[in-house]
């Protein structure tokens, strides 16, 4: 017979007071992030790290396309917030997993982040992980320049990039884990409060969304994804913040 606790969850590894710090630091940025969603003219505060989720959707969407055997001839990242990722990998199931990516894949990053911080991750490493994954994906807006013209998400990636690489290499380990909680945070909460507008764009404006790819693709209602990817995030956060079951 076990006589050692084993936790069903591989992100409850740790230590107990290396978990129980993570969890802390998580509720208070969860906590500070939908705060600052509710302050008026609050929006500033929060504004880089909606630029960097921003280059983490479009890179997921780049990442699949490559993954699949397609090309991306373009990333352009906006001042709003939204991009636009010029990627493709064949008709079908390819296209549907490219247009899915983004949102999902910029939720699943920061479930993974707050995963591996409740593991013990130092969150240094993430911040200089995080930093190169956007250097990738700014490489990919300085490629397609020619095409976008897109100067300011080539100025937004390489200062991001940068300033990820020196809190990673220069922040000391319990002010990184602070910044790396509010990069998973922000990512999984996107999922929340992008809703309405994921909403409002693709079902009562013509405007060109993920979930409006999807419908013109499938002919299954843009709502319907929108939902899907929501419930998709909602299962990603609970995964990664349950402790899992007790074995003896």
């Amino acid at each position: 017979m076990k006589t050692m606790r084993e936790w069903s969850n591989p992100f409850a590894g740790g230590t107990p007071a290396a978990r129980a710090h993570a969890t802390k630091m998580l509720l208070a940025a969860c906590v500070i992030v939908i705060a600052l969603y509710f302050v008026p003219y609050a929006g500033f505060v929060t504004y880089p790290l909606r630029i960097l989720v921003t280059f983490i959707h479009e890179g997921s969407h780049a990442l699949m396309a490559l993954v699949l055997g397609g090309a991306v001839s373009s990333v352009a990242i906006q001042p709003d917030g939204s991009g636009v990722t010029m990627a493709g990998a064949g008709p079908g199931l390819p296209s549907m997993l490219v247009a899915s990516a983004g949102y999902l894949g910029a939720t699943l990053y920061g479930a993974l982040v707050i995963g591996l911080l409740r593991r013990g991750i130092p969150g240094r490493v993430l911040l200089l992980v995080t930093g190169a994954l956007v250097g990738l994906v700014t490489l990919g807006v300085f490629l397609g320049l020619l095409a976008t013209h897109n100067l300011f998400g080539l100025g937004w990636g390489c200062l991001l990039t940068l300033a990820l690489g020196i809190a990673g290499w220069k922040l000391s380990p319990k002010v990184a884990g602070w910044f790396a909680a509010f990069i998973g945070v922000q990512c999984v909460a996107n999922a929340f409060f992008d809703l309405n507008t994921l909403f409002s764009l693709s079902v009562s404006t013509g405007v060109a969304t993920d979930a409006r790819n999807m419908q013109s693709m499938t002919l299954i209602p843009a709502a319907f994804w929108a939902i899907l990817w929501l419930a998709t995030a909602v299962g990603m956060l609970w995964f990664v913040l349950r402790p899992g079951r007790k074995t003896a």
